[in-house]
């Protein structure tokens, strides 16, 4: 009774490839992603701050119905263009997630959002 020992570890080894290429590749460019967009608090704050400016002004700006995408787009390019030349690193996937958490902020909280930043307060009612 002779075992064929190649075709077993032939393979083990096209799994072992399978494995590698499937989930460590990914898992690996996604760590290098995410350790080449790492962002401070304060420039995170930053960003918070004139991304929630962009967004209500382009909510402010487009008044029409439907215009939710193009609104997005006017505010990522806001954004694009504040960040050009700083050392802000910002995938385009945290971007979006800071639009939307803005525009949520800016529906839920509408004032909430500019207070406490270059010394605006809110009047008591």
């Amino acid at each position: 009774m002779n075992i064929d020992w190649t075709e077993i570890i032939m393979a083990l080894i096209g799994l072992i490839g399978l494995v590698i290429s499937s989930v460590l590749v990914p898992y690996i460019n996604t760590k290098k992603e995410l350790a080449k967009a790492q962002l401070t608090e304060e420039q995170r704050k930053t960003l918070d701050y004139w991304v929630g400016v962009g967004v209500t002004a382009f909510e402010t700006y487009y008044k029409e119905s439907g215009a939710g995408p193009r609104k997005k787009e006017e505010v990522k390019e806001f954004i694009r263009s504040f960040i050009t030349g700083k050392d802000l690193d910002i995938t385009p996937e945290q971007l979006d997630k800071m639009i939307d958490a803005a525009v949520q902020n800016l529906i839920n909280k509408p004032w909430e959002q500019f207070t406490g930043v270059a010394g605006i307060t809110r009047k008591a009612e």
